[in-house]
């Protein structure tokens, strides 16, 4: 129910007093019960602070963060629920620590080296294909991720696409994809460098 059941906070502070003017509103509405009993959800959204910014590393903020840190550690009230969303999170800090200690973080962002990026595309490929019930080999898979590239969205949508050609047949071929899904891979500059060369 999002009308008394969801409380939206923007986290996407310029300054230190509206940083601390955030974290304390986060702060009392994880001291306060959902509407009549009922379940809540608190989204902490698009916080900018939770990195090595100037805010973030302002002591006022440290300590008030540690405050939102305490609260994360010993458990939020019966039927509520934290999510944060951010840009940037600083994986060394205590904040992040608690957060993976006591939920989950799911992390969106593709990593920075080619070879892991490339891994993370292929498993992403492996997963939309099998969320559709289609069957691929490893070879075809990499067809697939080379074709459409690592981003969720197209992935599922070419995914699907392929679910709907295919008809009643659930293996795949590099024909069918070559046939039916878009070349929407972008490369990077130093791959048609390569190319080329």
């Amino acid at each position: 129910d999002r009308e008394f059941g969801l409380e939206i906070i923007a986290g996407d502070t310029q300054s230190v007093a509206d940083t601390l003017a955030t974290i304390g509103q986060c702060l009392e509405a994880l001291a306060t019960p959902g509407f009549l009993g009922g379940r809540k959800t608190v989204w902490l959204r698009d916080v900018t602070f939770l990195y090595e910014s100037q805010v973030g590393r302002n002591e006022s903020v440290k300590k008030q963060l540690d405050a939102l840190v305490r609260r994360i550690r010993t458990g939020l009230l019966a039927g509520q629920t934290l999510v944060i969303s951010a840009d940037k999170v600083d994986k060394r800090t205590a904040f992040y620590k608690a957060c993976s200690a006591a939920g989950t973080v799911r992390e969106f962002a593709l990593p920075e080296k080619a070879y892991q990026a490339e891994e993370l595309a292929l498993q992403r490929a492996a997963e939309a294909l099998q969320a559709v019930g289609l069957k691929a080999t490893d070879d075809t898979v990499r067809v697939f991720s080379e074709r459409v590239g690592a981003d969720t969205r197209q992935l599922v949508q070419e995914a699907n696409k392929l679910a709907l050609y295919l008809g009643e047949r659930r293996e795949v071929r590099a024909e069918d994809i070559l046939d039916i899904c878009a070349a929407s891979r972008e490369a990077a500059f130093w791959d048609l460098s390569d190319a080329f060369g």
